[in-house]
């Protein structure tokens, strides 16, 4: 099966892109998507060809061993990719519309995402306590600026105090994300 993922022009240049979870959460809650190996694949064969790839760790779900997991995520993708062609990786914490919780429970039953403790945002979103998703992306941050110290990452639908608590060096351009990429 090949993974299908998403294509971006930038300065010309077209870059595919894919979304990336450990893979508890790819066989739990993405049902019926692409395993992480396939896409890593279709990423590679990308690669080989010349283009460039963004990866979205979005969401990151918070569960029992969750560092372990996306660790492990990270170091199988750099065991497929070539970071130099990786322009850019974003990532982004669980959130949702409370709307969306209730027709999510009826229909994934089985799904453990949703009994989480999330708090509403300024952005009315259902999220993750503040401090535990700034743990998280300063974690997975730690790994990728290692793995892949030449690629653009940021955060996605996060204000400007947690990017200033994650990403201090890194300026949200009046909360967009358009001048980070020009």
């Amino acid at each position: 099966m090949l993974a299908i993922g998403k294509a971006k022009q930038i300065n010309g240049q077209l870059v595919f892109s894919w979304s990336v979870n450990p893979g508890l959460i790819v066989k739990n809650e993405e049902k019926g998507s692409a395993v992480l190996l396939d896409r890593l694949k279709a990423a590679q064969k990308c690669q080989k060809a010349g283009y460039a790839i963004g990866l979205h760790f979005d969401p990151i779900v918070n569960f029992s061993g969750w560092e372990k997991a996306y660790f492990g995520t990270i170091k199988k993708i750099f065991q497929q990719l070539d970071p130099e062609q990786i322009i850019w990786i974003s990532m982004g914490a669980l959130r949702f519309n409370p709307n969306v919780k209730k027709a999510a429970l009826e229909k994934y039953a089985q799904s453990k995402i949703y009994y989480g403790e999330l708090l509403p945002g300024m952005d009315g979103k259902l999220r993750y306590f503040r401090p535990l998703r700034v743990k998280m992306f300063q974690e997975i941050y730690k790994k990728l600026s290692k793995a892949a110290p030449k690629a653009l990452i940021y955060l996605c639908m996060e204000s400007p105090e947690v990017w200033q608590e994650v990403l201090p060096q890194k300026r949200m351009n009046g909360g967009r994300l358009a001048g980070l990429f020009s």
